[in-house]
């Protein structure tokens, strides 16, 4: 291939000297061109000078390093080894991508005299097995991969398989056409271009193809694809990872934002979707707690969950599907050991993706965030711990309202165009304040509550508490609710037991609530007393306080009953998100079903397993209350810490 061919692929070419050009670097999202071409000799030369190397930038284009050399040298050099044929609908040669030794391609075309043109110039370009393609079962899985040579191995095991010629990224969109109403699995090389390049043929298929998924390879080596995954690996199991894969969701066309009051009252809206269900609903949402607290422990619980593993939070993942962790704070090591921690003896899930640095938000962040998304389409949940490591650096000109605000606004908004995407933001809270509302214990202004779609909370468990962290979660589109949160014995794995509200009670407070419940209408400190064998005194007290905390409604004279808004287990602040079953080998007492956690707390109360708590110790049930954790868990403690 010729200088000007190669120039005739690039982008934003621009002439700088004598056989010297500057263009876009095709190895990189570049928006300053960055690459240096120049002929010397016959060769071509390249040179990205943002550091891509020259063989990335050749692969990113379809070619091989060969073809830099002039077509003298190249032809003295290579031995063809295989041909690939493309053929048309009816079965007929349209062209041929050629291997050679030392390793390289080209296509080439015939000239309808026995012989053959290097080039492409007015043929028709078709996926590669079109005729096996056509005549296959519609209902049948359609893989689609990176080169003929695995399309081969594939199609050795009889699966229906296709790629297109040129390698990564010359996908057309005319070939979508071919794959209208089909089930398709894109299997990207473990590479840079090969996962840009399934992203593309994704956003390609979306809306065309029946389902579309993606498969990324667990073990494949660096630069690897199919054929050595395949070396270790039954076809059998290539099949069940497809099954298994989340379906892609569309691309989501530019957004209606102008409406007349009828429009909007005619319309069908959805209800707000679940990432984690009952915990993480799509949109922003911002995660703040103290240092150690254990917000980066529940984050991978949660990111796990999303990908399909069950890490022993409880929380399920209605749409499960890829997620991106920023642990910005971590280093390799200490993210491999929490990983390990968490998973136990499940396989790690392909479709998580982690990192450990990532630019600031203003300077590419959010781009590359965006860029992430193009390529892996069936993202569900980004996380980004912490906030002050993406966040803009202080600008004078402006508030630090504005400042905050801005530093979510291109969360926020990112997530707002992909409908079913979840940002889950990790900051930190400042201390404790005598205000009533617990959203001002976020660090910073107002700007960071005020941009988050939903806020969550978390702070240590009380010292009356018999669980050790609280979580209170509020939105614009989602029901307040405080949960309870405790560590499994013996690993730093989280677990929700159910309403804060009503695993906080005291002894006394829940025989109460018990007897009123299964008494089923209102009755009076008298009546409470004998049947609880609560003194009277402490039960004129004590229903006051169920009362305040919304649990128990005042029935008039002088009579008490369960607020007609509180179930089994909630109340009307707080309402519950799901049935949560502890993780197989953990006992109930350790970690109780939602379901199960006041009625276990009643029964071990009533065999006096548990010290009967002071009615001067039961405060209304806010966030951040005072006094002695029973146990404080840290993401280092001894329970998980880094070794």
């Amino acid at each position: 291939m010729g200088t000007s061919n190669l120039l005739a692929q690039l982008k934003g070419v621009r002439k700088t000297g004598p056989d010297q050009w500057e263009a876009l670097c095709s190895a990189h999202d570049d928006h300053r061109p960055s690459l240096s071409v120049r002929e010397e000799n016959g060769r071509t030369l390249l040179r990205c000078h943002a550091g891509c190397t020259t063989e990335a930038v050749v692969a990113a284009l379809g070619l091989t390093m060969s073809d830099l050399f002039p077509e003298s040298e190249k032809a003295s050099q290579r031995q063809i080894v295989m041909k690939y044929p493309y053929k048309d609908e009816a079965g007929e040669l349209l062209y041929e991508v050629v291997k050679t030794e030392p390793k390289g391609y080209y296509q080439q075309r015939p000239d309808g005299n026995g012989g053959w043109i290097r080039d492409l110039k007015g043929v028709r370009r078709v996926l590669y097995r079109l005729p096996e393609l056509l005549a296959a079962d519609p209902s049948a899985t359609v893989f689609v991969v990176e080169g003929e040579k695995d399309a081969d191995e594939l199609a050795r095991l009889g699966l229906v398989v296709t790629t297109n010629s040129g390698g990564a990224g010359k996908w057309r969109k005319e070939y979508s056409a071919c794959l209208q109403g089909r089930s398709v699995v894109v299997i990207p090389d473990n590479d840079e271009p090969g996962r840009k390049h399934a992203g593309e043929v994704t956003a390609s298929l979306l809306g065309v193809a029946a389902s579309v998924k993606t498969v990324n390879l667990p073990g494949v080596p660096e630069k690897g694809d199919v054929s050595d995954w395949l070396k270790s690996h039954a076809k059998e199991e290539l099949v069940a990872l497809g099954e298994a894969a989340p379906r892609s969701c569309a691309v989501p066309s530019p957004r209606r934002t102008l409406y007349t009051a009828a429009d909007l009252l005619s319309m069908d809206l959805p209800e707000p979707r679940w990432v984690v269900e009952g915990i993480v609903p799509e949109g922003l949402t911002l995660l703040a707690g103290k240092p150690k607290v254990g917000k980066s422990w529940l984050c991978l619980q949660l990111a796990l969950s999303v990908a399909g593993v069950d890490a022993g939070l409880g929380g399920t993942a209605p749409n499960a599907g890829g997620v991106l962790y920023l642990a910005l704070e971590d280093s390799n090591r200490r993210l491999r050991y929490r990983l390990a921690a968490l998973l136990v003896d499940k396989s790690p899930p392909a479709a998580l993706h982690l990192a450990t640095e990532w630019p600031r938000l203003p300077a590419g962040g959010l781009d590359r965030l965006q860029s992430f998304l193009r390529e892996h389409p069936e993202t569900r949940l980004f996380v980004i711990d912490t906030l002050a490591r993406v966040r803009a650096t202080s600008n004078g000109r402006k508030s630090a309202y504005e400042i905050d605000y801005g530093d979510l606004s291109g969360l926020q908004s990112l997530a707002a165009e992909h409908p079913g995407l979840g940002v889950l933001v990790v900051h930190h809270q400042r201390k404790n304040l005598a205000d009533d509302d617990p959203l001002d214990l976020v660090s910073g202004t107002t700007g960071l509550t005020a941009c988050a779609d939903t806020v969550i909370l978390m702070s240590r468990g009380r010292g009356t508490d018999s669980f050790d962290a609280r979580m209170l979660l509020t939105g614009r589109d989602v029901e307040g609710r405080e949960f309870a949160l405790k560590r499994e014995t013996g690993s730093p794995r989280w677990c929700v037991l159910g309403d804060a509200s009503a695993l906080a009670l005291s002894e006394q407070q829940q025989k109460i609530v018990a007897f009123l419940r299964k008494l089923g209408e209102p009755a009076g400190p008298k009546a409470i007393a004998d049947a609880t064998c609560v003194p009277h005194g402490s039960v004129k007290h004590l229903v006051g306080k169920l009362v305040d905390v919304g649990i128990l409604s005042r029935a008039g004279s002088g009579t008490y009953a369960m607020n007609p808004g509180h179930s089994a287990h909630s109340n009307h602040r707080v309402h519950p998100i799901h049935s949560v079953h502890p993780p197989e080998g953990v006992s109930t007492g350790e970690c109780p079903s939602y379901t199960d956690g006041v009625k276990f707390q009643i029964e071990e109360s009533s065999r006096g397993e548990q010290g009967e708590r002071s009615s001067d110790e039961i405060d209304s049930p806010k966030l951040g209350g005072r006094g002695t954790p029973a146990h404080e868990p840290s993401d280092q403690d001894a329970h998980g810490g880094e070794p």
